[in-house]
């Protein structure tokens, strides 16, 4: 599972664009060394912008490294987002599924819906009144807190 989100720490901050582009950027609060891990979707060649200006890297470990980056230094990694459609087999079943960089955007064959939840509507919904509920403290305690 990959969660691309936006991070903030002491000495760097981590700004992402996913889903709908293939950037993100690391700016540094204090000096030291930045590194972005390289997967297979990013394509061959994802490009790194030192300051704006394209810059090389070391790979260790699957990761895009640059050393030696000082505080106020925006590091950013720029890739092409592409959609692919891969095989993939799972739960003895065969699966094709569409890719969008690192999301899943659909999955073939579309299986049968499931319905979790299904209230019988034939019957009347009655809920209790406020002066019904004795309130115990507890901010999400209310009417459909399950009986002891």
């Amino acid at each position: 599972m990959n969660i691309p989100v936006n991070k903030e720490t002491a000495n760097w901050k981590l700004e992402m664009e996913y889903p709908e582009h293939g950037r993100m950027s690391i700016t540094m609060k204090q000096d030291g060394d930045a590194a972005f891990r390289r997967y297979d979707w990013m394509g061959k060649e994802p490009e790194l912008l030192l300051n704006g200006k394209k810059t090389d890297c070391a790979m260790q470990n699957g990761c895009m490294i640059v050393k030696d980056l000082h505080a106020g230094d925006s590091l950013v990694l720029r890739h092409p987002i592409r959609t692919v459609k891969k095989r993939e087999h799972t739960a003895g079943r065969d699966y094709e599924v569409l890719w969008r960089g690192c999301d899943v955007i659909d999955i073939l064959p579309h299986g049968e819906h499931l319905r979790l939840f299904q209230r019988d509507l034939s019957k009347p919904i009655v809920l209790p009144t406020p002066e019904e509920v004795p309130y115990t403290g507890a901010a999400n305690y209310g009417p459909t807190q399950q009986k002891h």
